[in-house]
């Protein structure tokens, strides 16, 4: 290939990935490809076209792939994690998605997203077993250790679920519930309990609904806001992909505009306004305006908003994709700890409003009537506080006790006693050793075929509580990455290895699944509904793991696209030169 016309090449192989990598429409590529050329480019006319950029990115695809195939295929393990939803073209797709240990550490990648013939465990595990095909992984269920998905029937059902289904085939998988969304259901649990927070959450929907379907009140709010000389926001919607953190935000928008909202749904509840607004709005804001009125209400709104600043925070801790089982435990741990603080301190907003209308028996200018004084809600919050903990550990019971997923605390130098040589009870020594034979029995078909006996297990485990347990302060994850990029402690570790690897890639969390498709959306809108599923697939993995801009390698998606054609390649052909030629001699 002559070097003026590969560059040329790599410069629209630069612009065909840039479309890929913006989500945008096959259409713009011609729009680019004219204006670099305007702009001193020099780009072949010969593939200006919006077919030439869907094959131009067939092409980047299948490169950028094959690196994330090469990795998986070195991979001792790995796991997968699933879920499902609907395109705009309203087909039924299941993305998958696998964990596995690269060389900076555990990664997810994208591996495919499949159309669904049907929407049962078995059209699901066709799936699963057509993004292996594609992939050319046909020993996949050798190395697959675990599997995360989220809590549907259809996934996790105990006789015919898919977890259950795979079991059937590989004994040793470990299936994990989603964390994120345990804690979501967790605490929609707790809320149902309790009178004063489905209160409080009829309260922020009606806020929600009067300025979502009003752009006039949207209007009228900020007027108000700007008279009185203060900022406010939207009040936002309760639901999401992740529900938790969008309750934080309504709750804590309603807080900082308390004064601007209450001045606004006062107005719209008076007989004196003119126009009245409709039956149902006024009622709306009469509910809104004695909630927002009532000092109990508001001080117990500001206490929420404190829960939540923790429950939201750990929420997000739970979507992080370097999770692992110890480090949401953990996290889960503190958050308990905040929690049960607020039972008898009070957090930094509800102290606000608390000392406030004590100390002036007022509250950014709303009088209130204090005559038995300020209510500080301690029946109030330790009921809200017991209802949320206990239904948090019902539902993530088992990262703690009770499963092979809770074993690997043996592990975790944190959990042992202190290392004293003059121990006569051996309390050091014996610590974990249960929950390690525990994980030797259930992996001992993965370990009988790596030749891993109980006994080098259990010998080689003492060493590594002599190497762990200067290491305390270190987290258990990066005492693991420290001994598995390390030859030498490898070696030393061997009988280790095998657990340490499949701690790192279990799949404690889907959130990953739930951005890829947000990606999805994003890339098959409603004007894009006829995008077929291999070419869909395409768009998500140059979009979520092909890499930055300015790190695309165009020279090997050149060398690839002029060696793989069925046919020779004609650069310098125009098969449309010659009509234009004769409509302007015409």
């Amino acid at each position: 290939m002559d070097p003026a016309f590969f560059n040329k090449m790599k410069n629209v192989m630069h612009t065909a990935y840039y479309i890929a990598k913006e989500e945008q429409p096959f259409t713009q590529f011609p729009e680019l490809h004219g204006l670099i050329n305007r702009t001193g480019g020099t780009l072949p006319d010969s593939y200006n076209s919006d077919k030439a950029c869907a094959r131009f990115i067939c092409n980047i695809y299948d490169v950028e792939r094959e690196k994330l195939m090469e990795k998986l295929r070195n991979a001792k393990h790995f796991s997968i994690m699933i879920d499902g939803a609907t395109d705009g073209g309203n087909i039924e797709n299941e993305a998958v998605y696998v964990r596995f240990m690269a060389d900076e550490g555990p990664v997810n990648a994208f591996l495919s997203i499949q159309a669904v013939k049907q929407g049962n465990a078995s059209g699901i595990l066709d799936a699963i077993y057509a993004a292996f095909e594609e992939a050319g992984i046909d020993d996949w269920k050798d190395q697959l250790v675990g599997f995360g998905s989220d809590g549907a029937a259809v996934n996790v059902g105990c006789r015919n679920g898919v977890a259950a289904q795979l079991l059937r085939d590989i004994p040793y998988l470990i299936s994990i519930h989603c964390i994120a969304h345990r804690l979501e259901l967790g605490v929609t649990k707790a809320i149902k309990e309790n009178t004063n927070m489905v209160q409080l959450q009829n309260t922020l929907k009606n806020l929600y609904d009067q300025y979502h379907y009003s752009p006039k009140a949207l209007r009228e709010l900020h007027q108000i806001a700007e008279a009185l000389e203060e900022k406010v926001l939207k009040p936002s919607n309760l639901h999401g992909a992740r529900w938790l953190p969008y309750v934080h935000r309504a709750t804590k928008i309603v807080c900082d505009s308390y004064s601007v909202l209450l001045a606004h749904f006062e107005d719209m509840a008076s007989m004196e306004r003119s126009p009245k607004p409709s039956p149902a709005v006024v009622g709306r804001a009469k509910q809104v305006t004695g909630y927002l009125k009532n000092l109990h209400h508001l001080i117990f709104l500001h206490f929420m908003c404190d829960t939540l600043d923790h429950l939201a925070l750990l929420s997000k801790e739970f979507q992080k994709d370097n999770n692992t089982v110890c480090q949401a435990v953990e996290s889960l741990e503190t958050c308990y700890w905040n929690l049960t603080a607020l039972k008898t301190e009070m957090g930094p907003q509800m102290s606000k409003v608390y000392e406030a209308v004590k100390t002036n028996g007022e509250y950014r200018g709303v009088q209130f009537q204090v005559r038995h004084g300020v209510p500080s809600l301690e029946a109030e919050r330790a009921a809200v506080i017991d209802a949320i903990i206990f239904h948090l550990e019902e539902k993530l019971r088992d990262l703690q006790k009770g499963s092979p997923v809770s074993k690997f605390k043996a592990f975790d130098p944190s959990c042992w006693p202190k290392w004293d040589r003059s121990d006569g009870s051996a309390q050091f020594r014996e610590s974990g050793q249960e929950d390690l034979r525990a994980l030797t029995r259930h992996f001992s078909v993965l370990l009988c075929r790596e030749g891993i006996s109980t006994e080098d297990v259990m010998s080689n485990f003492q060493d590594y509580k002599v190497f762990a347990q200067g290491r305390t302060s270190v987290p258990m994850r990066d005492t693991f990455l420290n001994i598995l990029k390390s030859d030498e402690r490898c070696e030393r570790f061997r009988s280790l290895v095998t657990l340490l690897r499949i701690y790192l890639v279990l799949p404690v969390s889907t959130a990953v699944c739930e951005r890829g498709f947000s990606t999805m959306k994003r890339i098959k809108s409603d004007w894009r509904t006829s995008l077929s599923s291999v070419q869909l697939q395409r768009l998500i993995f140059l979009s979520v793991e092909g890499p930055k801009l300015q790190d695309f390698d165009a020279g090997l998606v050149v060398e690839r696209w002029w060696t793989c054609s069925q046919r020779q390649r004609r650069p310098g052909f125009n098969p449309w030169e010659s009509r234009h030629r004769s409509e302007d001699t015409e």
